[in-house]
């Protein structure tokens, strides 16, 4: 499938590729890379995406890390935790949640019931 980069707006993809795809990925037909985004505000649109057959997945988990950290001294509370995840998400998505929040007819658990969870791709 013929790469495109009329879309690529991402600095790396102007800068790296100029117009064309790298000459060290040409001969390959199937490149699988598994990689994680800290910042999930990226700035791949829906045409990137396709042209370059990115598959996007939201593999957040809620399970507490018991077992991880039984010999690690915790020292945060709920509330930091809280200020924490939402210093890392979308400013959008941590002023929606916090309007929310301020209303006090939303709970963490109902958002991810009504929002996330039919949103997830397996």
């Amino acid at each position: 499938r013929p790469w495109s980069s009329r879309s690529a707006k991402s600095k790396f993809m102007r800068t790296s590729t100029r117009g064309r795809m790298p000459r060290e990925l040409q001969g390959l037909e199937n490149i699988r890379i598994v990689g994680t985004l800290e910042c999930i505000d990226f700035a791949f649109d829906l045409q990137e995406s396709q042209a370059f057959g990115f598959v996007f997945r939201d593999l957040t988990t809620f399970v507490d890390y018991t077992d991880e950290v039984l010999d690690v001294e915790i020292k945060s509370d709920r509330a930091a935790a809280a200020l924490m995840v939402l210093g890392n998400v979308p400013k959008k998505a941590g002023l929606l949640f916090r309007e929310l929040a301020a209303l006090g007819t939303c709970t963490v658990d109902a958002l991810f019931d009504r929002v996330k969870r039919p949103l997830m791709l397996t």
